[in-house]
């Protein structure tokens, strides 16, 4: 496999695990994720929320640390093969995914690098991103008082109107939900996470925005979050509402998931 490194990224690899870090990064790490990969959890790592993905912190010094992933299936396959991706390097394509993002300037944390094994074709992979202290999900900050009720329609526009540059680069994000969005609580900058199983679209058209748009109400709606938040955060994306969309619920998975909308909304 022929791995394209941008340029101060190195790789580093022995015979359980392959290893790319940015280059100035303590090489302390590839004995972390090595560790990781054999199912060993070093007493260094502090393991953090993080959904069906495993999630570490790891202090680099007194000043940084970064959050290691190390990506899980949900579902029925969680209870199969939890860690293991059949033919899938999944740190590969987000960190791909990445490069294009940083050149169209979305808001991410930085990708400092990531691992993988593979064994008879199955993959056990992760990702290393940067840690932003005092960051909370748009879950969080939606459900407790963090913030003013104008503040946090301020940040919902935000949100919109980032997820509709994300849209007008052609990014896909397939796990387009409430917990997926992040907020620094400093200075209230808003970050996309979770790229893993994204995709760019050359002719992203409506179809495709309506996809990521439902599937993030379903989010607010699924969480508890009144979906007059979603509105808001409808009007930074510049629209009102889903209605400009409506000649292409005749698409039988649009149709269905408005549907669930609408019977959600009428028995909540």
């Amino acid at each position: 496999m022929t791995i394209q490194l941008p340029t101060g990224y190195k790789i580093l690899s022995n015979t359980i695990a392959h290893v790319i870090l940015r280059e100035d990064l303590s090489p302390d790490l590839f004995d972390i994720v090595s560790d990781i990969l054999s199912n060993s959890i070093s007493n260094k790592l502090i393991p953090l929320s993080g959904g069906r993905n495993k999630i570490f912190l790891f202090k680099l010094n007194t000043n940084s640390s970064v959050l290691i992933k190390q990506y899980s299936h949900g579902g029925i396959s969680e209870k199969i093969f939890p860690k293991l991706y059949f033919l899938s390097n999944r740190f590969l394509h987000e960190f791909y995914m990445y490069i294009n993002i940083l050149k169209d300037n979305l808001p991410v944390p930085e990708y400092l690098g990531g691992f993988w094994s593979k064994k008879l074709g199955f993959y056990k992979c992760g990702v290393i991103t940067d840690y932003i202290p005092e960051t909370y999900t748009l879950e969080e900050l939606l459900k407790n008082n963090f913030f003013s009720i104008e503040e946090k329609y301020d940040i919902l526009i935000k949100c919109g109107k980032i997820i509709k540059n994300m849209h007008d680069i052609g990014i896909f994000h397939s796990d387009l939900q409430i917990r997926n969005l992040l907020i620094d609580s400093k200075n209230k900058s808003v970050f996309l996470i979770d790229f893993d199983n994204a995709k760019k679209i050359t002719t992203f058209n409506n179809y495709y925005r309506s996809q990521n748009l439902l599937r993030l109400k379903r989010s607010f709606i699924k969480r508890g979050i009144s979906t007059d938040f979603f509105n808001i955060l409808l009007k930074g994306y510049a629209i009102s509402n889903l209605s400009f969309l409506a000649k292409l619920f005749s698409y039988p998975h649009i149709q269905w998931v408005n549907y669930k909308i609408r019977h959600i909304n009428k028995n909540s």
